[in-house]
């Protein structure tokens, strides 16, 4: 009867440990290991030459906008600000390939993400460095 009882309380400590680790889910991954949303959402920043600073925010929308502040050149700030598209839908993949549109421009931008997905680097564009989330 001791030994039924030790069972019992194993097993209620094991499922309730068990529930409590899997109840949240804040990252945006799904019950398989995949994201469910877009890496590309939220506010990045990459330090530009000449030593200005471009944040850009993607919002969920399919919007994006940004400026680059330069502090010793002010008169070359720029503001700017568009539409994007993911051209696939495999979010847990650290390469997702992007459809920008700003003033009627198109462009296809490759864009290679950290294991973390906290940094991102695109390639086909003017601007080398590393894009950190913000």
């Amino acid at each position: 009867m001791k030994n039924i009882l030790s069972l019992r309380h194993f097993l209620l400590l094991f499922l309730s440990v068990t529930l409590i680790s899997c109840a949240g889910d804040d990252d945006g991954d799904d019950a398989n290991g995949g994201r469910t949303t877009d890496p590309i959402i939220g506010s990045w920043r990459v330090v530009v030459d000449g030593g200005g600073v471009l944040d850009l925010t993607f919002t969920s929308n399919g919007n994006y906008n940004g400026g680059v502040i330069f502090e010793d050149a002010p008169e070359d700030n720029d503001t700017f600000m568009g539409t994007w598209s993911n051209n696939g839908t495999v979010f847990s993949s650290t390469r997702q390939i992007y459809t920008f549109t700003e003033d009627g421009t198109t462009s296809t931008v490759n864009a290679t993400y950290s294991e973390d997905f906290n940094s991102v680097t695109f390639s086909d564009i003017d601007i080398d460095g590393t894009f950190i989330r913000q």
